[in-house]
């Protein structure tokens, strides 16, 4: 989406193929990220999965407040944003997720 937007192909397929793609990805990667983040701790995996869905709405409020305050008529804050977070998502899943990602007792 971001390179389409940037050589400025501005069409309604331009966003929905690539935004549909990030929705799929988003549909794999959050259900696994939630059971990551709680997994560790069994007895406490209620306020584990409270404190994780509280961190995605604090950062999604931000993203929100960052895209609002840059709308400009054009595709460029919509797809720039989705390109930096798709980009970090990924450096996170290829760094500290290899890393720190192996369960205890394996």
């Amino acid at each position: 989406m971001g390179l389409l937007a940037l050589a400025g192909v501005h069409t309604v397929w331009a966003i929905v193929a690539p935004a549909t793609l990030t929705m799929l990805a988003h549909g794999v990667h959050q259900p696994c990220g939630q059971t990551g983040a709680v997994g560790p701790f069994p007895q406490a995996a209620g306020a584990a999965s409270a404190i994780n869905g509280f961190l995605m709405m604090l950062a999604a409020f931000g993203i929100g407040g960052w895209l609002g305050a840059r709308m400009d008529g054009t595709v460029l804050p919509l797809a720039l944003g989705t390109w930096f977070w798709s980009v970090c998502i990924a450096l996170v899943a290829w760094t500290l997720v290899r890393r720190h990602g192996e369960p205890h007792g394996h």
